[in-house]
């Protein structure tokens, strides 16, 4: 390596340029292994709660910059020591829990301090086990919405099996379906029909007439006409393959589902 000047032409060695180096290195090290005897702790201290109830959310993962809780305590809060060399350290927090969405933040913890967090979980949107379906010809005479009396105690039946599973932030969504065959003979075509079928069930469910005792709040109902069928009809279905898969497409689908979406916010509130 050279360097040029007016008067003369200096050489540096390349042994003595990588002995320069390694002398910078180990005294740039140096001056910051002195500093590392005074990392300055700040502390993050959260509260992790479920966003429906407010219940306290215990057995949720939470990490907190590098580090990793094993699982939260039953009362849902957890304190992390976060050490920095400097006087304010950025960390990412977040918290995992079972059934919910994932909650993440950002902080900033000053050294000495205590920054406090709300991990406000809301429930994810998923299904909790698999839909009961109800054949539709067992519950309603042809192209009505009233329920028959053998349909009336089926449902009853079923809403008290699904009353006894309800946990707080979920919601019993109460869907109708048709067949594919057009109403001709009355002021209303599949749509209204099966969404006025959903409704008589879900009354079943909510009223108190019944003794089932589900909340409305908690009940919330979709009808879906014809747009999801069952069973596909095909081309070379046979008379008697089209008229088995209508009655299988003709049906209300019970399913309970998590999430505040659903339920507008705290149910009673």
């Amino acid at each position: 390596m050279a360097r040029h000047s007016d008067e003369s032409t200096v050489w540096i060695g390349y042994a003595d340029f990588l002995t320069t180096i390694a002398v910078l290195f180990f005294i740039l090290a140096a001056a910051m292994a002195g500093k590392i005897p005074n990392l300055r702790p700040g502390y993050v201290r959260g509260v992790v709660t479920d966003s429906a109830s407010g219940r306290a959310l215990g057995e949720c993962a939470a990490v907190v910059g590098p580090r990793r809780l094993p699982a939260t305590p039953a009362s849902g809060v957890f304190v992390v020591r976060v050490d920095s060399i400097l006087r304010q350290a950025r960390v990412d927090v977040t918290v995992e829990c079972a059934g919910y969405e994932t909650f993440t933040q950002f902080l900033r913890v000053a050294s000495g301090d205590t920054t406090q967090v709300a991990a406000r979980l809301r429930p994810s949107m998923r299904t909790e086990w698999a839909p009961i379906t109800l054949e539709g010809d067992a519950l309603f005479d042809p192209l009505q919405h009233r329920l028959k009396p053998e349909g009336l105690q089926l449902i009853i039946r079923e809403g008290k099996r699904l009353k006894a599973e309800l946990q707080p932030g979920q919601t019993i969504v109460v869907q109708g379906h048709t067949d594919d065959l057009p109403i001709i003979s009355a002021p209303k075509d599949n749509w209204m029909l099966s969404g006025e079928r959903a409704a008589a069930a879900a009354l079943v469910l909510t009223d108190p007439r019944f003794q089932v005792g589900i909340p409305e709040c908690q009940v919330t109902i979709m009808g879906f006409g014809p747009s999801r069928p069952r069973v596909a009809l095909a081309p070379g279905d046979t008379p008697a393959q089209r008229a088995e898969k209508r009655a299988l497409n003709r049906r209300l689908e019970f399913r309970r589902l998590s999430g505040t979406d659903l339920i507008g916010g705290k149910c009673g509130s």
